[in-house]
């Protein structure tokens, strides 16, 4: 046996046969996840959870990815099957960002508050949103608090 994590498996998209029940949540009120996909545990911000008629479970997240088209991470949304050996809740969604400045740089970085690397000045969702569009100003690469932004 392997000693290496397996990642989460895509659940297909709905296109015929019985169509899944879904259940979403607003914006402001998504749970997050960490989800295990191309070598690595990812956040992700849920969408919908999708109960299929078969007795699975799926939750559409939106994640961000590698893109080696772009050379950066960039915003995907991709639907895994719930499995809990790839696929772990997150205590909370998050209710804020706190903007840690970074000494000696002139720069900040991002956090979601429960990112246990936050600290500094706590902002809400338009207050964020604005800052990263900064130059200096970057997400944590930790807690992706960009995808609850978007």
């Amino acid at each position: 046996m392997s000693d290496q994590q397996r990642d989460a498996r895509e659940c297909p998209t709905w296109v015929s046969g019985q169509r899944p029940r879904t259940h979403g949540w607003a914006p402001a009120d998504r749970p997050r996840m960490q989800i295990h996909v191309e070598g690595a545990w990812r956040w992700a911000t849920v969408r919908q959870r999708q109960d299929w008629p078969d007795g699975r479970v799926a939750y559409q997240v939106d994640i961000l990815l590698p893109d080696p088209e772009f050379g950066r991470d960039a915003h995907y949304i991709r639907s895994y099957w719930w499995d809990p050996e790839t696929v772990r809740p997150s205590r909370h969604p998050a209710i804020g960002w706190q903007l840690r400045h970074t000494p000696g740089t002139g720069g900040a970085i991002l956090h979601r508050d429960d990112c246990p690397d936050a600290g500094g000045g706590k902002l809400d969702r338009a207050a964020a949103f604005s800052v990263l569009q900064e130059r200096n100003i970057s997400g944590c690469r930790k807690c992706r608090p960009e995808a609850d932004l978007t």
